[in-house]
């Protein structure tokens, strides 16, 4: 499917880290105050040593960030002991400031203009509750745009997002006609976890996962941010 085909679409769940908010730049930027590194350089570093070990199965990659924190650390010239400081500095400090976590680019154009389309939202994320809420506090003046209610953050729907997309389908009223809901995600777990249920997939560049990856988990379509997924859509006639 072309990117020039219009996508029909009355209900899109989105993933959260990667893809709403830039969480590889906040993450590892982190660690770039810590160390007293270059931001741009302990960004772009940390990316590639993740994409090297990303697989097209992953849904989560919290594991990986922690084992990058480390080994972006060595790779600097730091040492062991400094390195294993770094992981420590980033679990004491991502929620306190999390705060300063940027949307993914043309995210907050992307929702707004999907909102006017009548499309219906929701976020179905392994981030804290606490996380999301305060990122769209912060950048939606609007509560309505992204509902409380369409939230299913980390705890909420088990060890696979699965079950919390069909939990969506049943309230977006899509049973029937669950293709024109659609996944959104950086990784390939979720667009597998979609694919698995037989709804739209979209597979986004914003986060961890380059399109080649994303390419492996046969997605519907792969766009490089919100905003260019919104121009897409269309809601359908009936």
């Amino acid at each position: 499917m072309s990117n020039l085909t219009p996508v029909s679409l009355k209900a899109i769940l989105f993933d959260f880290d990667g893809t709403l908010v830039d969480t590889k730049s906040f993450y590892f930027g982190l660690i770039a105050d810590y160390l007293g590194t270059d931001h741009i350089k302990t960004i772009s570093l940390a990316g590639e040593i993740i994409e090297a070990k990303l697989v097209p199965e992953d849904a989560n990659v919290r594991w990986k960030i922690i084992k990058a924190s480390y080994q972006v650390s060595r790779k600097m010239g730091f040492g062991i002991i400094r390195s294993l400081k770094a992981i420590w500095y980033l679990s004491q400090n991502h929620s306190k400031h999390f705060s300063s976590a940027k949307p993914t680019e043309g995210t907050i154009q992307g929702i707004i203009k999907l909102k006017k389309l009548g499309v219906q939202i929701g976020i179905i994320s392994y981030t804290s509750r606490k996380k999301i809420l305060s990122f769209l506090s912060k950048y939606f003046q609007d509560s309505s745009i992204i509902p409380e209610r369409n939230i299913l953050a980390k705890g909420e729907f088990g060890k696979s997002k699965e079950a919390g997309i069909e939990k969506f389908i049943r309230s977006f009223d899509l049973v029937e006609h669950k293709y024109l809901c659609a996944i959104v995600g950086d990784l390939g777990g979720d667009i597998l976890a979609g694919n698995n249920l037989g709804i739209t997939t979209i597979g986004l560049t914003t986060g961890y996962a380059p399109s080649k990856i994303l390419k492996l988990t046969k997605p519907s379509k792969i766009f490089n941010s919100v905003i260019e997924l919104a121009e897409a859509v269309e809601i359908p006639s009936n």
